[in-house]
Formats: structure tokens, sequence, C-alpha cells
């Protein structure tokens, strides 16, 4: 079974002994790469400047788009900004870190999932909030109600006992 899962490119913490931390599983994931470039940097430099046009592009097409599923379906604009656009955003994030956890294991999307979820906790949310003070808006606050504080316990429980276990059930 071990062999099959290796083989198949999906090496998971649990196929490891159950000793071994995060930090090893990312380093014996790390001395499969390979230590030099494919391209020279003129080329890195030419396909980062061509996606960021792209991107650009893209995002102008996006931007101006938001006007129909707000009068089909009957969404605020709010809603189409703040929900759907992110989530189709975000979708892209998903499926780079399940290509990729191909070759590096699970420990690679252990390490996404947590420094995802900790940019949004300590910077967009405080910001966000910081931002709702300036613009004098009542709603923006952190006073989170007794069932937000519950999942977020179970959060940090979870992400505890996954972290210094450094081994998964998922496999």
């Amino acid at each position: 079974m071990k062999s099959a899962i290796v083989a198949a490119g999906f090496q998971s913490a649990a196929v490891c002994a159950p000793d071994q931390s995060l930090k090893k599983l990312r380093a014996a994931a790390q001395e499969t790469l390979p230590d030099k470039p494919k391209y020279p940097i003129y080329v890195d430099i030419l396909i980062f400047a061509g996606s960021l046009t792209a991107m650009i592009f893209a995002s102008m097409f996006v931007l101006e788009a938001i006007d129909a599923p707000t009068q089909r379906m009957n969404l605020s604009k709010s809603f189409v900004g703040l929900v759907i656009m992110p989530s189709i955003i975000a979708s892209v994030e998903h499926i780079t870190a399940a290509l990729r956890s191909r070759k590096e294991g699970i420990a690679w999307i252990i390490e996404i999932a947590f420094g995802s979820s900790i940019r949004i906790s300590l910077f967009v949310f405080p910001l966000a909030v910081i931002v709702g003070w300036i613009l004098n808006k009542p709603g923006m606050n952190m006073i989170l109600d007794g069932f937000q504080v519950i999942i977020l316990c179970l959060t940090i429980l979870l992400v505890n006992h996954v972290v210094h276990n450094g081994t998964d059930h998922y496999w």
C-alpha cells in the first residue's frame, strides 16, 4: 500500500513514521526538487510581465462583469464583490495547491492552509475593521458571538493537534 501511494505521487504524513514533524517532511520533499532553475532569469521576467498584463486585463473584464449577476439574480453588488468574486479567485489557489500537493505531499498543503488562515486572521480581518472605523461604518467591529468563539476555539485545537502530531488520517 505504501509503495502504491508513493508511486502515485501522494506522500502523506500518515505514510511516514508518526514521530516525524512537518519540518522533516518539508525537508524531505525539498530534497527531491532540482537545485538549479529551469529557465534563465530573462525568461522568468518575460513570463512575469506577460502574466501581469493578462491579469490586469482579466481583472478589468471581471469588474465590468459584476453587473450581470446583480441584475439577473437580484444580488447586491456588495455580495457579488465581497463573497462571490473572492470565492472564484480563491478556487484558483485551491486548484494550484491540489496539483502541487502531488509533488510535495500533505505537508505543503498544511503549510499553505495555515499561512492563508494566519494572513486572514492577523492582517485582513483587523485591516477591514480599521478601515471600517476610518470610514465610520458602525457594523465593522471584532465583536464575535458565542458560536463564532466556539468555532474559533475548535479550529485552534484542530490546528494544534495537526501541527504537534505531524500526522494525518486523510489517506
